[in-house]
C-alpha cells in the first residue's frame, strides 16, 4: 500500500534570523533547519557538527572547497558526511557538508529534489 504524502511544518522566525525553519533531527538530536531553496547544497555548521561528535563518531572527509554565502563572501568548507535526517516521521540518510555558518544547518535544494521534498510557504509546511 502507498503511503500518502507526509506534512512536516515549517515555522517563520522573525528575528535576526529571518527565514524558514524546519524542526528537524539529526542522528536523534532535535535541530531548526533553515529551509533555503537558494542553497544548491545542505550544510551543518562546524558547532552542531561537534556536538554531534561528543554523542557518537562521524566520519568526516575532507573537501577542497569553498562556500560562497548569499552575499558573495568565500568561506572554506570543513568537511562533509553522512547523516540520519529526520522530518516528521521520515528518516532519510544524507550526505552534508561542514561549514562555519551561524544557523545549525542549511537544508539546500540538493536534499529537497533527492528526497522529493515540496515546499509551500502560504501553508507554511513542506511535504514529502
Amino acid at each position: 500500500m502507498k503511503e500518502g504524502p507526509t506534512d512536516i511544518m515549517v515555522s517563520n522566525v522573525n528575528d535576526s534570523n529571518h527565514g524558514f525553519f524546519v524542526c528537524a533531527k539529526i542522528q536523534n538530536y532535535k535541530v531548526p533547519l533553515l529551509v533555503d531553496n537558494d542553497a544548491s547544497v545542505t550544510i551543518i555548521s562546524h558547532k552542531f557538527k561537534e556536538k554531534l561528535s561528543s554523542m557518537e563518531k562521524l566520519q568526516i572527509e575532507p573537501v577542497k572547497l569553498d562556500l560562497v554565502t548569499a552575499t558573495g563572501d568565500r568561506r572554506p568548507l570543513l568537511g562533509k558526511c553522512w547523516i540520519d535526517l529526520s522530518l516528521g516521521n521520515q528518516t532519510l540518510r544524507h550526505e552534508v557538508l561542514i561549514a562555519n555558518i551561524e544557523q545549525n544547518g542549511i537544508l539546500g535544494l540538493d536534499f529537497m529534489t533527492r528526497h522529493v521534498i515540496d515546499i509551500l510557504l502560504n501553508k507554511k509546511n513542506c511535504i514529502k
